[in-house]
């Protein structure tokens, strides 16, 4: 998400790199998006850099999904009105993921690609 300097991440500059991404049709034009870098880029009420990024807003008005174990957590997000674009914000995957929280990741994004392929027939 960023290739600036900073000694710590909060307080990093990430506009460069989140420009980039919504200027990019590249990025923009991919089915679904898996965002695994925690809070590193958020949607708080004020900073909605998600949403403002990738043309998306959250499934659920809050943003609530299921909280597996401390830590481990992910959140949908579709365009709209469309949803022909699935985003998935969760945490880093590289260590201590719940199982389950794979799972569902995977099948949300099969449930949205089961979506895209009906509705392209």
């Amino acid at each position: 998400m960023n290739n600036t300097v900073s000694l710590r991440t909060a307080t990093a500059d990430r506009k460069y790199r989140l420009d980039t991404f919504k200027k990019s049709s590249f990025i923009q034009d991919f089915p679904v998006v898996v965002l695994a870098c925690s809070n590193y880029i958020h949607n708080i009420e004020g900073d909605w850099q998600i949403n403002e990024t990738f043309n998306v807003t959250f499934d659920v008005e809050d943003g609530a999904h299921i909280n597996y174990s401390p830590g481990n957590w992910f959140y949908t997000h579709h365009s709209r009105p469309d949803k022909k674009r699935l985003l998935i914000h969760t945490r880093q995957l590289s260590q201590n993921c719940n199982d389950e929280l794979l799972r569902d990741i995977a099948e949300s994004i099969k449930s949205h690609l089961d979506f895209l392929n009906k509705i392209t027939k």
